[in-house]
């Protein structure tokens, strides 16, 4: 069976039929932007999840939090963690815009 990471399809019937995300432009905040914008931000978020943070989170499901004895055993491999971390912020943290 192909292994499925997510229905891009399904989050954009999310964004767009079910939540009205476009309609967040009529307001000054978001006036910027467009469904083009969201696209792309989609977009790049579908590839940081699949080329860089899944693989790195796959490996740290095998070895699932564990209750022992009155505490929570957590995966605590750097080599897996610090990496996706670095990853995720990275790619979350605002540009200057100079």
């Amino acid at each position: 069976m192909a292994e499925k990471f997510v229905s891009e399809r399904n989050l954009k019937f999310l964004l767009y039929e079910v939540l009205d995300t476009p309609s967040l432009t009529q307001y000054p905040y978001c006036a910027d932007h467009s469904r083009e914008s969201f696209d792309m931000a989609l977009e790049t978020a579908m590839k940081i999840g699949k080329n860089l943070m899944k693989p790195r989170l796959w490996e740290m499901d095998k070895n699932p939090p564990e209750f022992v004895n009155g505490h929570v055993k957590v995966h605590r491999n750097p080599r897996l963690s610090r990496p996706a971390q670095r990853i995720f912020f990275k790619s979350t943290r605002p540009r200057s815009s100079n």
